[in-house]
């Protein structure tokens, strides 16, 4: 009995990994060809680029809603859904508690950190990049879109979109607790993130 009752544990684990894993799976396929662009596949369509801000998996530090910090895992922020993945080993994992902010690591002095729009007030599945702490902080709001492609090197209809990435710069007033477009974003004030491209 007790090798049935093992056996039926074992099958449970299996399946429900197995399921959790399949969207993950099924969600990208990222592609890197000969001539080093990547091309993402995403419900059966190839886009030129990835939904990711960075396509390497970076050290990372999650801070959950419960209060419950991660800082083991690698991390990878998509962009264009808004979510989260983290490697546990050779696993993928889309993080599906609720984060309160994440920081990614990208070099030892450089760290982008990222908070939940929620602790703006603000009712949408987003992060923001904060940018500069203080009274009145400066968020980066990423979003990427998927957008058709001008380039000619497109040659069929497969590969005729690609991702696009928008900035928007928001100031967070503390006091007032709320949140309002900022349009003058001044260069040296830039996120690593918009330095970088």
């Amino acid at each position: 009995m007790k090798k049935i009752y093992f056996l039926f544990s074992a099958i449970i684990i299996f399946i429900s990994s197995t399921s959790a894993q399949a969207p993950i799976n099924n969600l990208y396929t990222i592609n890197s060809d000969h001539q080093n662009s990547v091309k993402t596949i995403t419900n059966g369509e190839t886009i030129s680029g990835t939904p990711f801000l960075i396509e390497e998996w970076k050290k990372g530090i999650l801070l959950l809603e419960n209060g419950d910090k991660y800082d083991s895992y690698l991390l990878k922020y998509d962009v264009y859904n808004q979510t989260i993945f983290a490697l546990n080993g050779k696993e993928t994992i889309e993080i599906d508690q609720k984060i309160k902010e994440f920081i990614l690591i990208i070099a030892p002095e450089k760290q982008i950190k990222f908070i939940n729009a929620s602790v703006f007030n603000v009712k949408q599945k987003n992060f923001y990049e904060l940018v500069i702490e203080s009274d009145k902080c400066l968020l980066l709001k990423l979003n990427k879109k998927i957008a058709e492609s001008n380039s000619e090197k497109f040659t069929n209809l497969t590969e005729s979109k690609e991702f696009k990435t928008e900035s928007e710069y928001f100031i967070f007033d503390k006091e007032l607790k709320k949140i309002t477009p900022y349009k003058k974003a001044n260069t040296k004030f830039k996120s690593l993130f918009e330095i970088k491209q």
